[in-house]
């Protein structure tokens, strides 16, 4: 039931969906017109929206991803700089 989160049925995912290479959890919603962010934040790793049929594999899984799925730190280094230039760009020209 709490993975409904205030659905009428679980979400079934197309063959399409299936086939994505990339999955993309936006973290904030500003894509409605006429309104402000909705603040919308995943507080979960991305780990968690995925369900296994059966719940040992779904736990093994998942410790799997946990433990060994790491990005580089030069990518993580990388990332944050790009964050910051943003942001520093942001501040400069009052947005």
């Amino acid at each position: 039931r709490e993975m409904l989160v205030g659905r009428n049925k679980i979400c079934d995912y197309s063959e399409e969906m299936q086939d994505a290479k990339v999955i993309h959890l936006p973290g904030w919603d500003t894509n409605i017109p006429g309104k402000e962010e909705t603040g919308h934040r995943l507080m979960v790793p991305f780990y968690a929206l995925v369900l296994f049929e059966k719940w040992q594999a779904d736990i093994r899984m998942k410790r799997l991803i946990r433990d060994h799925l790491r990005y580089a730190d030069e990518i993580q280094c990388a990332a944050a700089r790009i964050v910051n230039a943003l942001r520093t760009t942001e501040l400069e020209n009052g947005r």
